[in-house]
């Protein structure tokens, strides 16, 4: 009986003992990464995959890339809590991208935890979140997700600059991110979007940190099929911040050379505006 008890002791133990020192090991790889960012850089680039696709080796400026895949503001918002909390830090200017579909349906259900997408987000931010005071996926909800623990066991290096060589994208590829993008439900509010967005531009401010926000451009087709609504409302919220500088690219003729597909530079083309940013700094 007493080694049955021993047995189910450690089977209870061991686990959460795990991951805890997983947890705590990764935790210091990361705030060694975030340390050698802000000490090494002068600019960075917040956002998702669509400014992630900006080559910061073509900045004049130390820059770094520190965008990723499908992230949401409220994760850029904590990235840029690390990176300025630390004692040295060198960063003057954050260039955050901003475009139409980061204010729709499809950014907006990746703050649920019950989705796909906010199982995804959960997974690869882990090391970028507040484990216990996070008012978009609370302690409680994380524990009973098994994509959390997946997450501890992931790499703290989230993420960076990413090229693609396609090009010429089709209307068929395009037509498919045109449909995930904006859905029948265009007109939900992106509350949390907003929020973080604000947080973002209101945190570079108390930093004394030049804020530059940017819409890389879109393929023509793409463009011309965005719904009038969402294109409406971007345009509305962006124009609040008429004291921030905006970089706005949405409208150049940009060719379809440069694309992977509808809303993603290529390699060329990531290159390309790279250099035009860089010397609008």
């Amino acid at each position: 009986m007493k080694q049955f008890i021993y047995k189910t002791v450690l089977f209870i133990i061991i686990p959460p003992v795990f991951f805890a020192l997983v947890y705590f090991f990764n935790l210091q790889r990361r705030n060694n990464y975030i340390q050698d960012i802000a000490i090494n850089n002068e600019v960075i680039i917040m956002g998702d995959s669509q400014i992630q696709k900006i080559n910061p080796d073509y900045f004049k400026q130390k820059t770094f890339n520190f965008s990723s895949i499908g992230e949401t503001y409220n994760v850029t918002y904590y990235k840029l809590n690390k990176i300025f909390s630390q004692k040295e830090n060198n960063i003057k200017t954050v260039i955050i991208g901003a475009s139409v579909h980061n204010f729709t349906f499809d950014s907006e259900k990746r703050y649920d935890i019950k989705t796909p997408e906010g199982k995804y987000i959960l997974r690869k931010n882990i090391y970028y979140m507040n484990l216990f005071n996070d008012h978009v996926f609370p302690f409680k909800y994380k524990l009973v997700e098994k994509l959390f623990y997946s997450g501890i066991l992931r790499s703290p290096k989230y993420s960076g600059y990413g090229a693609s060589t396609n090009e010429n994208p089709t209307k068929d590829i395009i037509d498919f991110i045109l449909n995930r993008h904006y859905d029948i439900r265009s007109d939900i509010e992106t509350f949390n979007q907003e929020k973080y967005f604000n947080r973002i531009i209101a945190l570079c401010k108390k930093m004394n940190v030049k804020t530059i926000i940017t819409s890389t451009p879109y393929h023509n087709y793409y463009k011309d099929n965005i719904p009038e609504y969402d294109l409406n409302k971007f345009n509305n919220f962006i124009k609040s911040y008429n004291n921030v500088t905006y970089f706005n690219y949405l409208n150049d003729k940009t060719p379809d050379s440069l694309f992977s597909d509808g809303n993603h530079l290529n390699i060329k083309g990531g290159n390309r505006y790279a250099e035009k940013m860089s010397q609008s700094l």
